[in-house]
């Protein structure tokens, strides 16, 4: 059994993230969300510590989503 380290639950929804890192724009998907953090699935790992720009819509509230956000795990 996987113990659970978050301090947010995580909510699986699969919506597009337009993201600015190193000043190049990307965009990928991701799969997973809470309060605390995202996970971003990339063929493009960033670097642990490094700071991204996003911005994304949810299904729900039809209002982008604009925020700053830090890569804490990458693998």
């Amino acid at each position: 059994m996987k113990i659970e380290k978050r301090d947010d639950p995580r909510t699986l929804i699969k919506i597009k993230i337009d993201y600015e890192a190193e000043g190049a724009y990307l965009y990928d998907y991701s799969h997973d969300l809470s309060e605390g953090g995202i996970f971003l699935q990339t063929d493009n790992p960033l670097e642990v510590g490094e700071t991204i720009n996003l911005k994304f819509i949810l299904p729900e509230v039809l209002e982008e989503v604009e925020t700053t956000g830090e890569v804490t795990f990458s693998n």
